[in-house]
């Protein structure tokens, strides 16, 4: 579980869920090509279990009906960085995108299933009132249901009596709407982030766009899903125990998780949790270094120095410098990879040794992974009891005589109960040593590789809000054997989109370097996406094909 929740008996400020965002993002776009016409959406409640409803049939036609140039029809296939730059030659202007973004929601939102709220309304509102500029002006972008955006409903993939309207917006969302950013709305994810795949009671399950049986991983799920489908060329995501990097590997995009305290805070009360990490996924690396040079921590303060020291940027020339990269095929648990995952990391190792970097194979960091998963497991169930108190106080029930929470929220939560007072400061005791071991074990290497999960994206229905975690809790530390690791010790780790399966199927290969590292990392995707590029790969579900 990533995030926080705030108990409220009712939600003081409704805004848009994801059948007003279809509406309004089509009329909006309609709404653009009728001069003197307006709209006005309304807002609707949604209840636990909600559908989607369809789009309207004349949603496709919009960009075509709107394209002059051809810009607007290519702008799908555009990455975060062309936007911009077209929308500074004038070549676009943010009400554009705006509106060509809104079309294609509208148009494949009822097969993806990836919002959770509407945010459109307030950015057209930022751009008629001229506080759209800077070097993302004009770009198009969501927001993970987990994070504060001031004006836009928070709901963490909860109940409505969770919802609650932020009035004001951390630091990094603060930094990314003054460089330009348009925060159309916000992503789907599990309720508070409780499960690796990205489902929930309240708005439904999100779909793969490269093949809707097989989830989009979690709890970035969402924001992974849009991005792929080629809905915004960027999209916010936070990384709890891998839940940038796992979405990342399941729908073919590049996730980066960057050192902890590299980024100016995500969290409304600011700091740094020692897990959770906010960065993006995107379609192309120089996206995710340009994102990181609005939203890095540049104060005299900060934990690192600034990666763009000296004039590094991601137009500068790639780094010549050589590796030696080590092999973790073992992970946490040593969980044996299915044949695909096995494949593509052959395959990534040889592509590693074509151009010229010396791979070497790794002894395994635990005897036993055991200890690190009970310490891991306690900080997550340490936040439950707050949750329970808060359901008490907003319901005026006993906790598991209320119905507010999923059933598997409901069993992580009981599972808390046995859990000793200290025990989170035990586990936050023993991972403060956990740092100096890795770096002991990446001894002579400079980074190393691994699969991000051990098999190809599960299917979609695998876990969901009904699932117990007693029945799962193996299961899941299995899945994430070569995730969490990046978190505890605070590193930079990233999933790079080099394979697909024979069946379509899109498996990440992971790249974890020392905490403070980050360029290092930035350097080598960018060398890897020059070798094996992806940008041209769409999946059947995408508004690159609709």
């Amino acid at each position: 579980m990533e995030g926080d929740a705030r108990l409220q008996g009712s939600l003081g400020r409704d805004r848009l869920d994801r059948r007003g965002f279809l509406r309004a993002g089509t009329a909006l776009a309609l709404t653009a090509c009728v001069p003197g016409a307006s709209t006005s959406p309304t807002s609707s409640a949604r209840g636990r279990r909600a559908t989607t409803e369809a789009a309207p049939a004349d949603a496709k036609r919009t960009l075509a009906e709107l394209d002059q140039t051809g810009s607007l029809a290519e702008l799908a296939t555009m990455d975060a960085t062309e936007v911009a730059e077209r929308v500074a030659l004038g070549e676009l202007s943010p009400i554009d995108t705006l509106t060509a973004t809104s079309a294609r929601i509208a148009a494949l939102e009822p097969d993806l299933a990836v919002l959770a709220h509407s945010a459109v309304e307030r950015a057209r509102a930022r751009i008629d009132r001229g506080r759209v500029g800077g070097p993302f002006a004009g770009v198009p972008t969501l927001l993970k249901d987990m994070v504060d955006c001031e004006g836009v409903t928070r709901s963490d993939g909860a109940s409505r009596v969770f919802w609650r309207v932020p009035d004001r917006s951390p630091a990094l969302v603060q930094a990314m709407e003054d460089s330009g950013f348009m925060i159309l709305g916000s992503t789907n994810v599990p309720e508070f982030a409780t499960l690796p795949v990205t489902v929930n009671e309240t708005f439904g399950t999100t779909k793969n766009p490269w093949d809707p049986a097989r989830t989009p991983g979690g709890s970035s799920g969402g924001s992974a899903a849009a991005v792929a489908a080629g809905l915004v060329p960027l999209a916010h995501g936070t990384d709890g125990s891998g839940s940038i990097r796992m979405p990342a590997s399941c729908c073919g995009v590049f996730g980066f998780k960057p050192s902890r305290e590299r980024t100016l805070s995500g969290e409304g009360p600011g700091g740094h949790p020692l897990l959770k990490h906010h960065h993006c996924l995107t379609r192309s690396v120089r996206d995710s270094v340009h994102f990181l040079s609005v939203t890095e921590d540049r104060r005299p303060a900060a934990r690192y120095p600034s990666i763009f020291a000296g004039g590094w940027s991601a137009r500068s020339d790639r780094s010549r410098r050589r590796l030696r990269i080590g092999v973790d095929r073992a992970g946490l648990s040593k969980v044996e990879p299915d044949a695909h995952v096995a494949a593509a990391l052959d395959e990534a190792i040889t592509l590693l040794d074509e151009l010229g970097h010396e791979v070497v194979e790794m002894l395994p960091l635990f005897e036993s992974g055991e200890p690190f998963w009970r310490n891991l497991e306690a900080l997550f169930l340490s936040r439950m009891p707050a949750l329970i108190r808060m359901v008490e106080s907003g319901t005026g029930r006993p906790f598991d005589e209320t119905d507010v929470l999923s059933p598997f929220t409901m069993s992580f939560a009981r599972a808390s109960r046995g859990l000793p007072t200290d025990a989170a400061d035990r586990a936050r005791r023993e991972f403060d040593g956990l740092g100096s071991r890795v770096v002991e074990w990446m001894e002579g290497v400079d980074a190393f590789v691994s699969p991000v999960l051990p098999e190809a994206p599960p299917p979609v229905d695998r876990w969901g809000p009904r699932s117990d975690w007693a029945e799962v809790q193996g299961a899941f530390r299995s899945y994430m054997n070569h995730t969490p690791l990046a978190n505890v010790i605070g590193a930079p780790a990233m999933s790079v989109p080099l394979h697909w399966t024979p069946e379509g199927w899109p498996i990440g290969t992971q790249f974890q370097a020392r905490p403070g590292d980050d360029r290092l990392l930035f350097e080598l995707a960018f060398e890897l996406e020059a070798a094996r590029p992806w940008a041209d790969r769409w999946p059947p579900l995408s508004a690159r094909r609709s």
